[in-house]
């Protein structure tokens, strides 16, 4: 069985990252092959290091495509026959659509929705155009796989088919992503902390949707009352070379409080070593690959009730209304001060992860899918 996935690009986020873990967990069941549209990302390493052939387009993010990426993009699909042509997201999606009208033996298209849609008008102006044309080209594909039922729902309300509709959650490694006791000893030792004081970790690459601003005066009403706390921040552009965000830390004094440390690739360890991890989403959100992976750390989670958040979290962490950095802190404050709770909390994120949402059961709905079966 050999499949195409077409994505947009590899850097880091919850699809590229799903998409690497799928991967990983299918390559001995089937030919993988991956087309980006753009040039090679930030994970374009561990892609090549799975040994899965990858062919990157070179296109410039937010370009249209020239008439010789269009020549290429159809090479690509041509020369490796896919029996499947699996797109990622709505761009990988349409350009997945436009490789198997130029195909002329038999292909099963699938799409793959990857966030939830609550207002256009938050979205760029090439989303939102691709987002049109997705609707009209939406029964095209076989299956449209979702990874939340909130965004299933919102699509369907939109003008997507319901009856090709799949929901298939992020899966999370659970091998990877655990408790560490010694986790939290190496973190401190590295940014001179003291153990014994709170760590609240945030991680979401620089984005409105990610909400920053809301979580940082979350952060600064906390800080009021908990002046110990620290409130360490991980993701793609979160330095302090980024003049919009160390200006919001300036107008509400978090200097101190707050630390930067851009994008990391000890996720794991980091998440492991947090009492808390915070997910402060405003919107997009579909299903957060950050909450489930610290949730399999034993961390529990305060989340914004976006895309599935709510669902992920279940009665292991807490849940509060989007843009309501008050509500945040009060919930953030509750978990701090009651260190029997946030371990119990802990004990059951990580269990609900692993009757739910293992690597190994999503990554089987994944081939499932593509062998025909519960289709």
């Amino acid at each position: 069985m050999k499949v195409l996935h077409v994505i947009t690009g590899l850097g880091t986020g919850g699809a590229e990252k799903m998409l690497i873990k799928l991967l990983e967990a299918i390559r001995f069941e089937a030919r993988c092959k991956v087309l980006v549209l753009m040039g090679r990302g930030t994970l374009s390493d561990e892609m090549t290091a799975l040994g899965v052939e990858v062919d990157y387009i070179g296109m410039a993010q937010g370009a249209i495509p020239t008439l010789t990426n269009l020549f290429r993009i159809i090479s690509i699909g041509r020369k490796f026959q896919p029996d499947i042509i699996q797109g990622w997201m709505y761009h990988g999606n349409v350009s997945a659509w436009f490789i198997k009208m130029f195909l002329s033996h038999r292909v099963r298209l699938l799409w793959n929705v990857r966030q939830s849609l609550y207002d256009l008008k938050n979205e760029k102006r090439l989303t939102r155009l691709l987002i049109g044309v997705s609707r009209h080209l939406s029964n095209a594909p076989k299956t449209i796989v979702y990874n939340s039922q909130v965004s299933s729902r919102q699509h369907e309300a939109a003008g997507y088919p319901h009856r090709s509709s799949k929901v298939i959650p992020n899966g999370f490694d659970l091998e990877k992503y655990l408790p560490d006791e010694a986790a939290r000893h190496f973190l401190c030792n590295e940014l001179e902390l003291d153990e014994e004081i709170p760590v609240v970790l945030h991680v979401a690459r620089y984005h409105p949707m990610k909400d920053h601003r809301s979580m940082l005066i979350a952060a600064a009403l906390t800080l009021a009352k908990l002046p110990s706390v620290k409130f360490i921040f991980v993701g793609s552009d979160v330095t302090d070379k980024n003049e919009h965000l160390t200006s919001i830390l300036d107008e509400f004094g978090l200097k101190k409080g707050v630390i930067l440390l851009g994008e990391r690739s000890d996720l794991s360890r980091l998440m492991a070593a947090a009492d808390l991890l915070v997910s402060s989403s405003a919107w997009g959100e579909g299903f957060p690959n950050v909450v489930g992976e610290a949730m399999s750390c034993g961390t529990p989670c305060v989340v914004t009730d976006v895309g599935d958040s709510a669902h992920l979290v279940g009665d292991c962490g807490r849940v509060v209304p989007p843009c309501n950095p008050e509500a945040l802190s009060a919930q953030i404050q509750e978990l701090l001060s009651d260190r029997r709770l946030r371990n119990d909390l802990g004990v059951r994120a990580r269990q609900r992860v692993e009757g739910s949402y293992s690597l190994q059961q999503v990554s089987r709905a994944y081939l499932n899918l593509y062998m025909g079966k519960g289709v």
